[in-house]
């Protein structure tokens, strides 16, 4: 599981688990990481909206991130009924009106997630978990330094730029 800031595009928070070959089980590792992924970032930033795929949803987890967390939870359903054949009030909440256009914030994460595969390879070397963890954090920390970096240079960039062109006089 991955916490990306979708603004800047920076990580923040991430959690490995080996994948697994039954969904059943995958399901419930996802539902396992969302809390303690969820905690760890309320306590870095303050969390406006915690939002996650079809994967993350179960009543138990809307509940959290309204009533622990104080955050709106965007998780879409992971079936498609009726109203009133929906279960758990926080799970009633979304199926009235669901934001799609905070929920579509989610992208910019899966952007992260490519662009860092792309630059720093997408296989870990390490064969241990506890060494592919460490191997994970360090690629999120040189991530952003080079986020960091390029934002900088294009800030500066800018300036220099609208310096320039500040100074230009046009004659005819």
């Amino acid at each position: 599981m991955v916490e990306a800031e979708s603004d800047t595009q920076f990580w923040r928070n991430c959690d490995i688990r080996r994948a697994s070959y039954r969904l059943a089980l995958f399901v419930q590792q996802s539902n396992k990481t969302f809390k303690p992924i969820l905690r760890k970032t309320k306590n870095i930033i303050d969390v406006e909206n915690a939002t996650a795929d079809k994967g993350y949803d179960s009543e138990e987890n809307h509940r959290f991130a309204h009533k622990e967390i104080g955050a709106n939870s965007v998780i879409p359903l992971r079936y498609e009924v009726p109203l009133n054949r929906t279960t758990g009030f926080y799970r009633r909440k979304p199926k009235r009106s669901f934001p799609y256009d905070i929920y579509h914030q989610r992208s910019k994460v899966e952007t992260v997630n490519s662009v860092q595969k792309r630059k720093f390879g997408d296989e870990l070397n390490s064969r241990l978990l506890k060494m592919q963890r460490r191997e994970m954090k360090v690629t999120d920390v040189v991530y952003n330094i080079h986020r960091y970096i390029n934002h900088f240079v294009s800030v500066c960039l800018g300036f220099l730029q609208s310096q320039h062109f500040k100074n230009l006089t046009v004659t005819v």
